[in-house]
This record gives structure tokens, sequence and C-alpha cells, in this order.
């Protein structure tokens, strides 16, 4: 998918997703991510795996939590 394409199909809380993963360095739990955008953890998994499917985020097993992962090459599809 472009990025052009995958820009027009980010949503407010993808963007912010991808903005709170950018800023605390690309690393950060679902749980965390929806506590700090006072979402529900059902809302921000959502988030997190059309952003993962777009190939903007990645997770990765810590023992019993992911860890999500921003690409800070895409960080252009976050600046509005």
């Amino acid at each position: 998918m472009s990025d052009m394409s995958s820009k027009s199909n980010l949503k407010f809380y993808d963007r912010e997703i991808l903005r709170l993963l950018l800023k605390n360095g690309g690393f950060m739990t679902a749980n965390q991510i929806a506590e700090a955008l006072h979402i529900s953890w059902n809302t921000a998994q959502k988030h997190l795996k059309k952003l993962n499917e777009l190939g903007l985020v990645e997770n990765s097993a810590d023992g019993e939590r992911y860890i999500w992962k921003a690409w800070s090459e895409k960080k252009k599809l976050v600046e509005v």
C-alpha cells in the first residue's frame, strides 16, 4: 500500500497512537497507549491491528505482554 493511500486511511486515533509511540521512543504496550489516550484497551488494540496491517507498527512479545513499536521512517504519515 502506498504512503498516500495509507495516509488517507488513518483516522484520529490511528494518528494519535503513532504520535504517542514516536514521542515515547517508539515502544509501548496497548495498555499504556489506552491509558495515555483515555480509551479502552479494545479500542487501542483495534487501531494497533489496523496500523500493523498498514505496516506502520509491529509488536513483539516481552514475557506475558506485547510491546508495540512505531516505524519512525513513516513519521510523515502522522504529520498533519
